[in-house]
């Protein structure tokens, strides 16, 4: 069956970086193996991917394992492999210059510096594809972008993305059944999962 999505998570394979706050695109595809229990396997364009049905849809979730700034190596074969367009396409990616738990869903646009969605922008030599991003920015500014969105989350900063996927995870199956201007209607804010907030209620 030809799917009717790709949903790609990016981020950067290996132990080294799998609780970057660089990969959240990552961990937010591997919670939907988890949570619907569906293994990944290797895909094409050096990728892992697994094949996801919900409501009367079939996506193709997919992780490039091309490293970050390759990202558009990778998406621009499974997109071949499955006859799809750029536009039937959800990018999935952190962003340093959203507030930490934000989410923001567009239609198309320039990459804003983030070096993976630059990538499949050039790969694809479009800017309209579908993109989800997740706020990682911190209180305080950051000197070293590079440094930063490859540190580990902090403690506090993990309990808060714990909090937030699932809110993502609706969203993504909200974009599928609903479309992308009333999925940014509903979605397109900040979450405010503070610590003390839930432990205390």
């Amino acid at each position: 069956m030809r799917p009717d999505f790709l949903i790609t998570g990016l981020g950067n394979p290996g132990k080294k970086y799998q609780r970057t706050r660089h990969n959240i695109g990552f961990m937010v595809c591997d919670s939907i193996s988890a949570f619907f229990e569906i293994p990944f396997r290797f895909g094409p364009g050096n990728s892992k991917i697994l094949q996801w049905e919900f409501a009367g849809k079939n996506a193709i979730v997919a992780k490039p394992m091309t490293f970050m700034n390759l990202s558009g190596e990778a998406v621009a074969v499974i997109l071949a492999e499955f006859g799809l367009a750029p536009e039937q396409m959800l990018v999935i990616s952190d962003d340093l210059n959203l507030p930490f738990g934000s989410i923001r869903m567009r239609k198309s646009g320039s990459s804003g510096g983030h070096k993976g969605i630059q990538s499949i922008i050039d790969h694809l030599q479009t800017k309209k594809m579908p993109r989800l991003r997740i706020g990682i920015g911190g209180e305080e500014p950051v000197d070293d972008a590079i440094a930063y969105v490859l540190k580990n989350f902090t403690r506090k900063e993990q309990q808060i993305i714990q909090r937030l996927i699932p809110t993502v995870m609706d969203c993504i199956q909200f974009w599928m059944l609903e479309g992308i201007d009333r999925t940014m209607t509903k979605f397109n804010k900040h979450y405010d999962f503070s610590i003390e907030q839930n432990e205390g209620g």
